[in-house]
């Protein structure tokens, strides 16, 4: 498919979009100019373990360089604290691999549904990871279930009063928004 799109002069991005969603991985991409007015820079997250459940503030140590989705795209419209980050395992594969890019809205932590994804503390690990989400209730206490898409990635069920100390907002990290496949490395 790659070398079909470079014959045919069309870049992966595209393919099948209105607007492509530019992302710069360049640590000063404008040399200290500002971003034009038609993108919006969002945090792509050095360390997303080092996330505080509750402080939304991005430190700057912590900001490796700024994806740039367009600025009227449901990936940043009326969404302030947008952080990306990239996925590192394939525990979400096949829909994300190792290199995709997710933007993380660190303000949405309402689990709505079954099996909505967002940004999560597993509390086995401490690490922060991306996976389906559930929450359910038993004999009084509210519990997350952690699924992945890759079926060798087991679930994981946590107390948010036992694993958490009763702080949703150190388990639900974020609710992922949009990501952007890396279709080059397919």
């Amino acid at each position: 498919l790659t070398k079909v799109m470079q014959y045919m002069g069309v870049s992966p991005v595209q393919v099948g979009q209105e607007k492509v969603e530019t992302v710069s991985l360049t640590a000063s991409a404008f040399e200290g100019g500002e971003v034009p007015s038609e993108y919006a820079a969002v945090p792509l997250l050095k360390d997303p373990d080092a996330i505080i459940g509750d402080d939304l503030f991005v430190p700057e140590a912590n900001i490796a360089s700024y994806a740039l989705p367009m600025a009227d795209s449901k990936t940043v419209r009326n969404r302030p604290h947008v952080v990306a980050i990239n996925v590192t395992d394939n525990a979400m594969s096949p829909l994300l691999d190792p290199g995709d890019l997710v933007y993380i809205d660190r303000a949405d932590v309402a689990v709505h549904g079954h099996g909505e994804i967002f940004l999560v503390r597993d509390a086995k690990t401490g690490a922060a990871v991306i996976r389906r989400v559930c929450e359910y209730e038993e004999d009084g206490e509210l519990y997350l279930l952690y699924s992945a898409d890759n079926p060798k990635v087991p679930p994981r069920h946590y107390s948010i009063r036992k694993h958490f100390g009763g702080n949703r907002r150190q388990a639900i990290l974020g609710r992922a928004v949009t990501a952007r496949i890396d279709l080059i490395n397919l």
